[in-house]
C-alpha cells in the first residue's frame, strides 16, 4: 500500500508539472502572436490645435471656449460660448455698402480693432485682433502666435496666445494676392495697442476693452 501511494504521488506530480509547462508555453506563444499596440501620441492644447465649429466657418475653439465672429447689420459682433452659455464680448460698427445682390449691406474697406478681455480663470488677460475687410477679400495675419481666421464675407478674428507681448511687436493684416503671394498691409498695430485698449479703449458690457 505504501509503495502504491508513492507511485500515485509521482503520477500526480508529473501531471501537474506537464500542465504548468503547457501553460507557460501557451503564454509565450500568445506574446509572440498577439499584435502589439503603441501608446497613443499625446494630444496638443486646444490653443494649439483648434477645432473649427463644423456648422459655422465663423467660429473656432480656444481654451476660453468657442469664439465666433459675424458681420451683423453695420457691425462685427464677437461672441464666446462656454458650457452652453454665450456672451457677447464686443460689438464694433464698421463701414458698409449696399450688397451687389440688392439685399442688405456688406462691409467695405478695412476696420481693425484690438481687444483685451479678462481671463475666465482669473489669469493672464486674453488679447484679440478682429474687424472686417472688403467682401470677397482674402487676408493673412502676421504677428505673435495666434489662432483664428479671416472669412471671405468680410469679418476676421484672431485670438493671441496668452503671454507677454512686447510693446514693439508688429501685428499686421495683409491681403493675399493671386496664388499664395502676400500683398499689401491693410491694418497694423504694435504690441502697445493692448495696453492702450486697457486704458483708453471702450469698455464693453462683457468687461472687455476695445480700441481701433
Amino acid at each position: 500500500m505504501i509503495r502504491g501511494g508513492s507511485q500515485m504521488s509521482r503520477l500526480h506530480f508529473s501531471a501537474a508539472y506537464v500542465l504548468l509547462l503547457a501553460a507557460l508555453l501557451a503564454a509565450a506563444v500568445a506574446l509572440v502572436v498577439l499584435p502589439q499596440h503603441d501608446a497613443p501620441a499625446p494630444t496638443g492644447l486646444a490653443t494649439l490645435t483648434p477645432s473649427p465649429t463644423p456648422s459655422d466657418e465663423h467660429a473656432f475653439t480656444t481654451d476660453e471656449g468657442v469664439l465666433s465672429f459675424h458681420f451683423e447689420a453695420d457691425a462685427i459682433v464677437i461672441r464666446r460660448t462656454v458650457d452652453g452659455q454665450t456672451t457677447i464680448l464686443a460689438t464694433a460698427t464698421v463701414s458698409t455698402a449696399p450688397a451687389p445682390s440688392g439685399g442688405g449691406v456688406i462691409p467695405t474697406g478695412t476696420a481693425a480693432f484690438a481687444m483685451v478681455c479678462p481671463s475666465a480663470g482669473g489669469g493672464e488677460p486674453h488679447r484679440y485682433i478682429f474687424g472686417t475687410t472688403d467682401f470677397g477679400a482674402a487676408l493673412t495675419y502676421t504677428g505673435p502666435d495666434a489662432i483664428g481666421r479671416a472669412v471671405s464675407d468680410g469679418p476676421f478674428l484672431f485670438a493671441l496666445k496668452p503671454g507677454a507681448i512686447p510693446p514693439g511687436t508688429e501685428i499686421q493684416l495683409r491681403t493675399v494676392a493671386s496664388g499664395t503671394q502676400v500683398g499689401d498691409v491693410v491694418a497694423g498695430f504694435s504690441g502697445a495697442v493692448f495696453d492702450r485698449a486697457s486704458t483708453d479703449g471702450t469698455l464693453q458690457p462683457s468687461g472687455c476693452w476695445v480700441t481701433g
